[in-house]
């Protein structure tokens, strides 16, 4: 079963079926995706007043992620959650059913604040991703793989660590390199809002479309990855989904550059 957060994850309109689980997806997302905006025009529609009530808590919340104000994105987020559950299952159905006409949005982005986009490295995807050094730049800054500097105890996959250009550790990832296929199994960013996992993504989907190879990422529970899969459009057409166990594992071919 999806958990509550991933009902902006775009997997599919089934997930919107009822206000209730919808609302509580609201609440729970660490970030909201365009979805949001796309249920605003059909709450304006077809309940106006309600929808009125329902854009002036978006606006708010969009004032407060440009802001930096977590208490205001955080109470707008609350009352769009309010509004989602407050509405009876007749108007909700009269809401899909107005939706299934124009199409979720998907563009994750809309709510990111705008800064200096990553350009990726392409002229190491045939190295192996221990002897590999920058994988993207943007002014001032860069983005690095390192392998670990000590031995750890036998894991179940590879870890590479990844750093900026001052040296300091950002994150990490957690993979299978195998012959046919790229498996990414974790992945972890300690400055969110800045692009970063947006880049590695991108770097590590073109590393094994260069390479032909399939691109999987397993076990997805971070409504925010798949978020990055649709909006830098990383699979050449529409990747396979497969939820386990509450998370998602997308399997497909990507794009090549």
């Amino acid at each position: 079963m999806l958990s509550a957060a991933q009902i902006f994850l775009g997997v599919g309109p089934a997930i919107y079926s009822n206000p209730i689980l919808a609302g509580e997806a609201i609440a729970s997302a660490p970030i909201l995706g365009a979805e949001v905006i796309t249920l605003a025009d059909a709450y304006e529609n077809v309940y106006r007043k309600r929808g009125i009530l329902f854009r002036r808590s978006l606006d708010e919340y969009r004032e407060g992620l440009k802001e930096g104000n977590d208490y205001k994105t955080s109470r707008a987020k609350a009352s769009l959650a309010k509004h989602v559950t407050a509405t009876s299952l007749k108007v909700w159905k009269q809401i899909l059913a107005k939706i299934q006409k124009t199409g979720w949005a998907t563009s994750g982005g809309l709510f990111a604040t705008p800064q200096a986009k990553w350009k990726i490295v392409t002229n190491n995807f045939f190295k192996s991703l221990k002897n590999v050094s920058i994988i993207a730049r943007r002014p001032g800054e860069t983005l690095s793989f390192k392998p670990p500097w000590i031995n750890f105890p036998p894991t179940p996959c590879d870890f590479d660590f990844l750093y900026d250009n001052i040296g300091q550790q950002v994150g990490y990832i957690g993979y299978h390199d195998e012959a046919d296929k790229f498996i990414l199994t974790d992945i972890r960013v300690y400055r969110p809002r800045e692009g970063i996992g947006s880049a590695v993504l991108k770097w590590l989907a073109q590393r094994a479309a260069n390479r032909g190879r399939r691109f999987v990422l397993k076990d997805v529970e971070n409504p925010t990855i798949n978020r990055i899969v649709i909006r830098e459009k990383i699979f050449e057409g529409r990747p396979r989904h497969i939820l386990k166990d509450g998370a998602l594992n997308i399997t497909g071919r990507p794009r090549k550059y």
